[in-house]
């Protein structure tokens, strides 16, 4: 956003902006979002507030996906001029306090509380993942089976002690146009999709991921190295492959958890 910002004018920069926060917003609405605020360039969003949604992660996750993906297509198209905008999000699912917050003569509805923190801190994490959507292992364990996902890191963020296992949303089957139907597990619309099956080469890389990660975990960085090694232009395998490979010259200590422990936001 900075490098953005610089080569526009306020006017153009407004616009833009305009542009995007629209097209995000509508997108958050249709999967049954909620956009709390907007803070610079980031979109604050809550699903399950404040009104119940037992569909929450579903709904969230579908709607992160189809944020890259109309990203991509106005990326491509030149909605946004000669400009190319890029969106890292984090998406996870807990307990929250919601409510107005503020000042005795000014409020905000605000969304407050340890799971907030930890979706922030997981967009952040996007950037050393080398992904665009990171989602916590509790968002996952909450996902149908209509979602695809892939094991990118067990991350430790500044500020947390317990780790948190993150994927990445790789693919969904349904109706996009229904966007509200495909996320529930127990209507008859899911039971028809969990039929089909997802398309073979993200559904290998589901599995290699996977696979990669119980290698790193168990210290056989060189098989981890393998089973990677087709993704050449893949970053997020080669931040993998990276870390496998310099633990093969550095070997870690019996202490040794795997974790990746961030110290900065």
């Amino acid at each position: 956003f900075t490098a953005l910002s610089e080569g526009l004018s306020p006017t153009e920069l407004i616009a833009l902006m305009n542009k995007y926060f629209s097209f995000v917003t509508e997108i958050i609405e249709a999967h049954g979002g909620f956009v709390a605020q907007y803070v610079g360039d980031e979109v604050y969003a809550v699903f399950g507030a404040p009104f119940t949604d037992e569909h929450n992660s579903g709904h969230a996750t579908a709607a992160a996906l189809a944020v890259k993906e109309k990203l991509e297509e106005l990326n491509n198209n030149g909605t946004f001029g000669s400009a190319k905008i890029y969106a890292r999000i984090g998406v996870n699912t807990g307990k929250a306090i919601v409510g107005n917050v503020g000042s005795s003569k000014r409020f905000n509805y605000a969304i407050m509380g340890d799971t907030v923190n930890l979706a922030s801190r997981l967009e952040g994490a996007n950037k050393f993942t080398q992904t665009d959507i990171l989602i916590s292992d509790s968002v996952a364990e909450n996902l149908p089976d209509s979602f695809l996902l892939r094991e990118v890191a067990t991350i430790r963020v500044k500020g947390k002690e317990k780790p948190c296992v993150v994927y990445e949303p790789i693919h969904i089957l349904g109706n996009r146009e229904n966007a509200r139907d495909y996320t529930n597990a127990e209507n008859d619309t899911q039971k028809e999709l969990d039929k089909r099956s997802f398309p073979e080469k993200v559904s290998k890389t589901a599995k290699d991921f996977a696979l990669a990660q119980s290698y790193f975990a168990a210290k056989e960085f060189t098989k981890t190295v393998e089973v990677l090694s087709a993704y050449d232009n893949d970053p997020a395998a080669q931040v993998i492959i990276k870390r496998a490979e310099e633990m093969m010259k550095n070997p870690p200590g019996d202490d040794w958890d795997g974790v990746v422990t961030f110290t900065d936001k």
